[in-house]
């Protein structure tokens, strides 16, 4: 459960910082906008919390199968561009 508040955290801090983008500097727009990486990794983890399945039969949700192939191309990507 509190994997889907920092998700939630995440996403309204990149909201708010794109609201403003006229008032604030790139810099300032940008970073937070980093935060989806930790919204990728979240989203997966929270794919995993059993605690809150007890008792529900129903399987995984599948975030992990349409998010972690996607990022991994996107980390590759930025790693070839880090060596060359």
């Amino acid at each position: 459960m509190i994997t889907g508040y920092a998700i939630f955290v995440c996403t309204v801090t990149a909201a708010a910082t794109a609201f403003f983008r006229g008032r604030i500097s790139y810099e300032h727009f940008y970073i937070p906008h980093l935060l989806f990486v930790a919204m990728y990794v979240l989203a997966m983890v929270h794919t995993f919390d059993d605690k809150f399945r007890e008792g529900v039969k129903r399987d995984r949700s599948q975030t992990v199968h349409w998010i972690a192939w996607p990022f991994a191309i996107y980390l590759a990507d930025r790693a070839h561009r880090w060596w060359t």
